[in-house]
């Protein structure tokens, strides 16, 4: 049985699977492509209307009711008409266009904030990369700031020990060291 290898993703690989599942930007997105099925409706309401009718229909005529009843529902005169109805508003649907412009104004919007939403996850995100590789930084320093204190102790202890140093800079030295500890 051979098992297979999944390759870890790259950097931009996992920034794309984030945005990708970003809640914001997909709300963002869902009101951009919304936005775009209403500028297409009303640039459609602008176009001019073409109908195609068709009828089809029964009649009778009777000096009574009850006749022209029997002769309807028995389909004795059927009737069928087919007709094309083309309606264009005169001097052009300024309503539908107003609406058009308008609509095309939402989908600009809806634009700029699937990238404004784009642009601060990025912006957060690399904020975020740079706080962590600085705390990073930081316990490093700390790491090698407490190499030189315990240095410092151990070179102090051996003064101390051959008599040339003071117990109160051996005791100021275990101190810091110490201190350093606790902050790291």
């Amino acid at each position: 049985a051979e098992t297979s290898r999944v390759e870890p993703l790259s950097l931009a690989q996992r920034y794309a699977d984030a945005l990708g599942r970003w809640p914001a930007l997909g709300i963002a997105r869902l009101r951009h492509e919304q936005a775009g099925i209403r500028l297409d409706y009303a640039r459609n309401q602008s176009l001019p209307a073409l109908d195609l009718v068709l009828s089809n229909t029964r009649t009778g005529l009777s000096g009574s009711y009850g006749t022209a009843r029997e002769l309807t529902e028995g389909g004795h005169y059927p009737s069928w008409s087919i007709g094309v109805n083309l309606e264009v508003p005169l001097g052009g649907n300024q309503k539908a266009r107003s609406q058009a412009r308008a609509q095309d104004a939402r989908v600009h919007q809806a634009e700029l904030e699937v990238d404004s939403i784009r642009s601060a996850l990025a912006n957060d995100v690399r904020t975020r990369w740079e706080q962590a590789r600085a705390g990073l930084d930081e316990v490093e320093r700390m790491r090698a700031d407490i190499e030189l204190r315990t240095e410092m102790l151990r070179i102090e202890r051996v003064r101390y020990d051959a008599g040339m140093g003071l117990l109160s800079q051996l005791l100021l030295r275990e101190s810091e060291l110490t201190e350093s500890r606790q902050r790291l």
